[in-house]
């Protein structure tokens, strides 16, 4: 009965995003300039939509006991961003995106890789929680000095791919090893209203003042914890394990404590 239940969620999973994937290869191919954002008119207004699929693999050539020897990784991201102008100061944008990774359609009948629990982290075959696959929706009005900011949005301040320091605002989703997906993708998008006023002070000294607040009423609270779990059955292929014992350091599943086996049976 588990089995059954598990199979027929991968399977929705599948659908999910075979559909997602023939919406986006549709507008890219229909797209005159597929390397561009693509605008046309509606109701008169200007709309812009972008696409982008990306594909990777990884093949592992060791068969060990927490490992797995074939296509062990395969992350894929679909990225679908709009903006419409409602009028010249008022925009809507929308990004929605589907990430996962396709190791695990794969590899779903194999032993070894049922043997070494990874079927049991399936829960990263594809990133299906309504706040993953709509990354950012907000509406902006903007004037000379002003600019207001509402709905599910990014605000960065400063930008060092790899490194945040003040950009503190937005969690990371830290669940896949670093590098699997793009850094960008892994910045997540909450709910908050955002206003910026510029001060118009200018002297020879003082170039730009600006003013910002920002209101977080954290209503996806559970997603400041997304880190990197242990054990094959909860971080999957890239799950941090020591061999090093409590109370020196706690790495590795509670349920899956791996020890080499003499063989496999």
């Amino acid at each position: 009965m588990v089995k059954k239940r598990g199979d027929k969620r991968m399977k929705a999973r599948i659908n999910l995003i075979g559909l997602f994937f023939t919406l986006l290869l549709s507008i890219m191919i229909i797209s005159p300039c597929p390397s561009s954002a693509t605008e046309m008119s509606l109701f008169g207004k200007p709309l812009r939509f972008y696409g982008l699929i990306a594909q990777s693999a990884q093949y592992g050539w060791q068969d060990e006991y927490d490992t797995y020897q074939g296509i062990k990784q395969a992350p894929t991201t679909a990225i679908l961003e709009g903006d419409y102008a409602l009028a010249n100061s008022l925009r809507v944008y929308t990004m929605i995106s589907l990430t996962g990774d396709l190791a695990y359609v794969l590899n779903n009948d194999s032993d070894d890789w049922k043997r070494r629990q990874f079927d049991k982290s399936d829960d990263l075959a594809f990133d299906d929680e309504y706040w993953r696959i709509l990354r950012e929706f907000h509406v902006s009005w903007t004037s000379d000095q002003a600019m207001l900011r509402v709905g599910k949005q990014i605000v960065s301040w400063g930008e060092m791919t790899g490194f945040r320091l003040l950009d503190q605002i937005n969690p990371v989703d830290g669940q896949r090893g670093p590098g699997d997906l793009e850094f960008e993708t892994t910045i997540l998008p909450i709910w908050m209203v955002r206003t910026d006023y510029s001060f118009p002070l200018r002297t020879e000294t003082i170039s730009d003042v600006n003013l910002q607040v920002i209101y977080n009423p954290n209503p996806d609270s559970d997603i400041y914890t997304r880190s990197a779990s242990p054990g094959n059955d909860k971080g999957g292929v890239w799950a941090p394990y020591s061999e090093i014992g409590s109370p020196a350091l706690l790495l590795g599943s509670r349920t899956l404590d791996l020890t080499k086996p003499d063989e496999w049976t």
